[in-house]
């Protein structure tokens, strides 16, 4: 008989099993379980926001061209909106046999170690 040790939505974790979605991890497979974050990349936002720096400095320079500098207030609001989107995504890495395996990437910290708290009960309870 399965025990259940978290369910919700697509996410079900048992003292055999862990499902994520279309995915199933056997627990006895598991050798290790790892919770990590990993910081966003923000090289397009800063690559966006050079580009506009650079078409503020063209418009500023005689003569003024004001074309360039609404060009260069757009590219830097772009970049500051695509800064703003980027977050940390929390991650529960297991260890395998096979290597290492991402078993779950969320943005919210909380259903991660909520998650994280099910599997080592299963691991500690594992057939």
């Amino acid at each position: 008989m399965e025990k259940i040790f978290f369910e919700q939505g697509s996410i079900k974790v048992t003292n055999s099993r862990f499902i994520n979605g279309t995915t199933t991890y056997p627990i006895s497979g598991i050798t290790s379980i790892v919770a990590s974050a990993k910081e966003p990349s923000y090289s397009s936002a800063v690559w966006v926001a050079f580009v506009g720096v650079l078409f503020l400095i063209g418009g500023i320079v005689p003569p003024v061209a004001w074309g360039s500098i609404v060009f260069a207030v757009v590219l830097l609001v772009l970049a500051f909106g695509i800064a703003r989107t980027k977050k940390v995504q929390y991650l529960i890495v297991f260890g395998t046999a096979g290597g290492d395996k991402d078993g779950l990437v969320t943005e919210d910290k909380a259903a991660r170690d909520t998650v994280l708290q099910a599997l080592n009960d299963a691991v500690a309870h594992r057939d």
